[in-house]
């Protein structure tokens, strides 16, 4: 039964330049360049040596992604992620984000046509948003984890 990603608490990264990517790794997608550079951050939970964080971008928007647990002060301990993996299709055409948060400067939107395209249900963040992991992302040959309408999942 997918149950919702804990609450967040918010934290100062450490120090540093750290790569973002839709997964917990290096084997996910990751958009653009995308990097942690500082600012406060929503930390989520840990899935392995790597977190699900939240953080502001400097052009207004807002990206969910995963740092490696290094980037994380010690004295934040986040809990295990505790997620599912059932396979879904949507039912209609949906937009899979990485930011369900701030719908402005999304800088990861991709509008899957139609119905029936597969998707993994990891879990749900809120009573509108479905956690979900989607294989070879773009023709990229990495999976990629993102959010889509909880309704476009027919859930």
């Amino acid at each position: 039964e997918p149950t919702h990603l804990p609450d967040y608490v918010k934290a100062k990264p450490n120090p540093g330049s750290w790569p973002v990517y839709t997964g917990p790794g290096p084997d996910y997608y990751r958009v653009g360049n995308a990097t942690l550079g500082g600012g406060t951050i929503r930390v989520y939970g840990r899935e392995g040596g790597w977190v699900l964080i939240g953080y502001g971008l400097s052009n207004g928007g807002y990206r969910i992604g995963y740092v490696t647990a290094d980037a994380i002060p010690a004295s934040v301990q986040p809990p295990t992620l505790r997620l599912v993996r059932v396979p879904k299709s949507n039912v209609a055409t949906s937009v899979f984000v990485d930011d369900p948060i701030v719908s402005k400067n999304r800088e990861l939107s991709v509008r899957f046509e139609g119905g029936g395209h597969p998707f993994t249900l990891l879990g749900f963040l809120s009573t509108n948003w479905a956690y979900v992991e989607v294989d070879n992302f773009q023709g990229s040959g990495k999976p990629a984890r993102g959010f889509i309408g909880r309704k476009n999942l027919g859930i």
